[in-house]
């Protein structure tokens, strides 16, 4: 069983097709207003989403480019992880591995979501159709993380007790 394929659920390939459209959606909108951008764009916000650092309009790219590479990176390591919840051969194993693999994907997409907000943002802050990130943006993403894990953490748990 620990060479088994386990294919993706219909739920996962959409929201995998949902994380690839986004990026692909970010990187038209940075190519469509591109020549319109100044040279100087913010680059960094503190947490109540003031800009606190600016630079080169380049740096929209170099973002695109990044979490697109971490995105990648979380999926192939859902692919990675299957050998430590299968070695048991077992459906419990299975319902691990699916959940991991789930969680993996669902904040993959949310670190997209996060990525796509920001660079739109910092492109409309840019063109002067917009002040800053907002009050609630950061405090906001890393509530959305930290429960999108401790979902998966308890669910897993209850897994492993049933």
């Amino acid at each position: 069983m620990e060479n088994q394929s386990i294919p993706l659920s219909l739920f996962e390939k959409i929201l995998i097709f949902l994380s690839i459209l986004i990026v692909v959606g970010v990187l038209f909108t940075i190519i469509g207003v591109w020549s319109n951008i100044p040279e100087r764009i913010p680059i960094h916000y503190g947490f109540s989403g003031e800009a606190d650092n600016y630079g080169n309009k380049s740096m929209l790219i170099i973002l695109l480019v990044v979490i697109t590479t971490a995105y990648a990176s979380v999926l192939l390591s859902s692919k990675l992880q299957k050998s430590h919840f299968l070695r048991n051969n077992d459906e419990k194993g299975i319902k691990l591995y699916k959940n991991d693999r789930l969680m993996r994907i669902f904040i993959g997409l949310e670190s997209v979501i996060i990525m796509a907000v920001i660079e739109i943002k910092t492109i409309l802050i840019s063109l002067g159709k917009a002040e800053n990130l907002g009050n609630y943006t950061v405090p906001l993403i890393i509530i959305l993380i930290f429960f999108t894990i401790l979902f998966f953490y308890l669910r897993s748990r209850k897994m492993r007790n049933t």
